[in-house]
């Protein structure tokens, strides 16, 4: 038997969990990701971070349809987050970025696979959190691990992934519908040609 090491983060890690996710998405080609819920407010996937990646695929417990729009008005209106938010709007319309949700499925905690290659070589366990300040008053661990968590962690997530169903397009339109509303767009973007 292997014992997978990893290596265990709290939220006054420096570098901080946002640093080392932008650093292993930098290697990847491939992101799944698994959550029960997710905040459009705390995704901050940089341009350069995003640059390699062919596909993010995205499973989560639930969707709150009211809550992701008032959070995507939110960030739309927002000069500083809404670039990520049109990177992800992009994404989901070229079809690099897949969202599906598992409503009758549970995990802890959230994890994230990152792959190169059609091989899952990191991975992170754990809360993530991306926005400063933090939440919460702490601690907030998560593990980055290598290869051997990466591939136990992928499998579950193709277990999860295979499970869920698609809902891709309704978080699409929800991203467009507050791209319309935001000042100085007048129209959802298109997929790039």
């Amino acid at each position: 038997m292997t014992q997978a090491l990893g290596e265990v983060l709290d939220e006054r890690a420096q570098p901080d969990l946002r640093v080392r996710f932008g650093l292993l998405a930098l290697k990847s080609t491939e992101i799944a990701f698994a959550a029960r819920h997710i905040r459009l407010a705390g995704v901050d996937l940089g341009a350069d971070e995003a640059q390699g990646l062919v596909r993010i695929r995205v499973v989560l417990a639930e969707l709150n349809s009211a809550a992701f729009r008032a959070d995507a008005e939110c960030v739309m209106a927002d000069p500083e987050r809404r670039p990520v938010a049109e990177r992800l709007s992009r994404l989901l319309a070229n079809g690099g970025l897949l969202v599906r949700v598992a409503p009758m499925a549970v995990w802890t905690p959230d994890f994230s696979v990152f792959h190169r290659d059609d091989r899952a070589f990191a991975a992170i366990f754990g809360f993530h959190w991306f926005q400063r300040p933090f939440p919460e008053s702490g601690p907030a661990f998560a593990t980055v691990c290598g290869a051997d968590g990466a591939e136990l962690a992928g499998a579950r997530f193709r277990e999860l992934w295979s499970g869920a169903y698609d809902a891709t397009e309704a978080v699409r339109g929800m991203l467009d519908e507050a791209m319309a509303k935001a000042p100085g767009l007048a129209v959802p973007l298109q997929p790039a040609v």
